[in-house]
């Protein structure tokens, strides 16, 4: 996904000469904004956990290596072909304090996953790209504080979207790039910000995903207690499609029409939100309001592609420090979705996840993440209702200061209700790896 697609080298370029970034609202009991509260909070260069040195410029360097194998690469209802797997990746994360205010800071994980019995176009393999943090600084000017980033990735798993079954790969460029401002007036906290997002797809099964999207967002927050904020949020998102799938419906009475793949639409989401730490050891946070929009396209063609939405949204966590043995989070939420389907406007979906982390040895860790996924799509024909349920356990163990080992096991079920004929939506997948990491 590129900024203005083949403009991207530019815009990156320029970008770094702009020294740009995103920036995580804080949950201190200070001033977001002001030179005064950024300076209490700068990194010093004993804080950062860094790896290498070059020149002013402080990274965190590491390598792995994975090998295992992953059963069903088709996601198919009957089971299928799976492959032996070897990835290798190397993760970076740079630091550069520019000034005694600005540090500027940049990460991502590149991979390469080779599958042995399948070809890179019949499975998820190739190269991947996973941000771990954005490219992003921070500029003050007076009680203003200015973040422009940039954030993006190259995926390949089509896992990646619930609703898609009988697929191998799904190779999507994504580019988020926008600005962020926060205009401090003491206890209230006014943000401003606009982010573009761009999407490409690697293959022309998928075209018709290719789009632009444009965020412009408006929020209030309110330091009710030195532990507790609040405040509210709105957002709209108006998306472009590069070009339409048609689909050509033709019921059983009645004249044929023609409706696109996907259409063009507006997106608004507005309602209130609150962040608190109830102690050290726990802290919440949630969301919830209205949500609203407008799909472009013929009224009968759009009504059966969905129509436009108008529900809820929700979405709230709790982070959770329970003893020196566990850490857990656990979130659910409610959001509708733009459709990853021919035909479909949107999709509205719950998510629950709960990550626990275990740490009962020494040098040893042990995570089980466990997800649940309830999906449904808009519109009159062949709308998809599923659940996806995931589960997964892995065990770390540092080996010696610089080399680490993990075993990884993870299982995906999905249900679905189209379950005949081309419309196999059920599947099973599971994946079994053995992982070494070095850090320079």
């Amino acid at each position: 996904m590129l900024c203005g697609r083949k403009i991207f080298p530019f815009c990156f370029c320029l970008f770094l000469g702009l020294v740009a970034g995103l920036r995580a609202q804080e949950s201190q009991w200070q001033s977001l904004s002001g030179e005064a509260g950024a300076m209490s909070r700068k990194l010093q260069p004993e804080q950062m956990d860094y790896n290498l040195e070059v020149g002013p410029v402080l990274l965190n360097v590491s390598a792995a290596l994975g090998n295992g194998y992953t059963a069903n690469l088709g996601l198919t209802q009957s089971g299928g072909q799976g492959s032996a797997t070897t990835t290798p990746s190397l993760t970076m994360n740079m630091m550069w304090p520019i000034t005694d205010l600005n540090t500027l800071t940049f990460g991502l994980t590149g991979s390469y996953a080779y599958y042995w019995n399948a070809s890179e176009s019949n499975s998820p393999g190739g190269l991947t790209i996973a941000p771990t943090s954005a490219l992003q600084g921070t500029f003050y000017a007076g009680d203003f504080r200015i973040t422009p980033y940039d954030q993006f990735s190259v995926q390949n798993d089509p896992t990646q979207a619930g609703e898609l079954s009988n697929v191998s790969r799904l190779t999507l460029y994504q580019n988020s790039i926008g600005l962020k401002v926060d205009w401090d007036l003491s206890d209230i906290i006014v943000t401003a910000g606009f982010d573009n997002f761009d999407l490409l797809s690697g293959s022309d099964q998928f075209r018709y995903l290719e789009r632009n999207t444009m965020t412009p967002s408006l929020a209030v927050t309110y330091w009710l207690t030195k532990t507790i904020i609040a405040g509210i949020q709105g957002v709209a998102a108006i998306t472009s499609y590069d070009s339409h799938a048609p689909v050509t419906i033709t019921p059983t009475t009645g004249t044929s029409s023609t409706l696109n793949g996907q259409n063009n639409n507006t997106i608004y989401q507005v309602g209130p939100f609150v962040s608190t730490r109830l102690s050290e050891y726990i802290s919440m946070s949630g969301q919830v309001g209205y949500v609203w929009g407008q799909f472009t396209g013929s009224e009968t063609a759009g009504n059966q592609a969905g129509g436009n939405p108008s529900t809820f949204f929700l979405n709230g966590g709790v982070d959770h420090r329970v003893n020196q043995f566990l850490n857990y989070s656990l979130t659910a939420s409610r959001s509708t979705q733009l459709s990853a389907t021919v035909g479909q406007n949107y999709v509205e979906v719950w998510l629950f996840n709960l990550s626990p982390s275990w740490k009962i040895i020494d040098k040893m860790t042990i995570s089980t993440p466990l997800s649940v996924t309830f999906g449904q799509q808009s519109g009159t024909l062949n709308a998809e209702t599923y659940q996806t349920y995931s589960a997964s356990a892995s065990l770390g163990y540092k080996l010696t200061e610089k080399l680490g080992s993990s075993v990884n096991f993870s299982y995906l079920i999905k249900n679905s209700d189209q379950n005949s004929g081309l419309q196999n939506g059920s599947y099973n997948q599971w994946n079994a790896a053995l992982n070494f990491s070095y850090d320079f």
